[in-house]
């Protein structure tokens, strides 16, 4: 089964939201449907998932946040559950200014960002964090090694 999971402003729950469209037999894409689990009334955008579809991270601006967007990830057991409520990535990837716009790499151990916290180059720079995983773990088990 193939998921394209996109957003757009819709004003479906308020500002930009998240949904998926399905690919049918004919290969195309059925109609949009909005992934409730991962929407709020504020600001949720820019997904980044994870090759085998068990982990998105998430650009908002929801409450709970450190500044003015954050970035978020939600994860689910299998590609037929439904996601988790979107947890906050803490302080070590998230400032009092802006981050945003998740990128991840294929084997997932890689998150690209951008960032305006004050100490890069103005506006909106990149940065990356890395993980690592140890042998026997799972690719949920990964922890954040450092922020640059």
């Amino acid at each position: 089964m193939v998921s394209l999971y996109f957003c757009r402003d819709q004003g479906a729950l308020g500002d930009f939201d998240i949904y998926v469209s399905m690919l049918r037999l004919d290969n195309s894409f059925g109609r949009p449907v909005l992934v409730w689990e991962l929407n709020t009334s504020q600001r949720d955008t820019r997904t980044a998932i994870r090759r085998d579809g068990l982990e998105m991270f998430i650009t908002s601006n929801r409450m709970g946040g450190f500044g003015a967007t954050d970035l978020w990830v939600s994860t689910r057991e299998t590609t037929l559950d439904a996601w988790s409520t979107p947890v906050n990535m803490g302080p070590t990837l998230n400032s009092n200014a802006m981050e945003g716009g998740p990128a991840l790499s294929c084997d997932g151990t890689t998150l690209y960002f951008y960032s305006s916290r004050p100490g890069g180059s103005g506006g909106r720079d990149l940065y990356v964090t890395t993980r690592q995983r140890a042998a026997g773990e799972s690719s949920d088990d990964r922890k954040h090694d450092h922020v640059q």
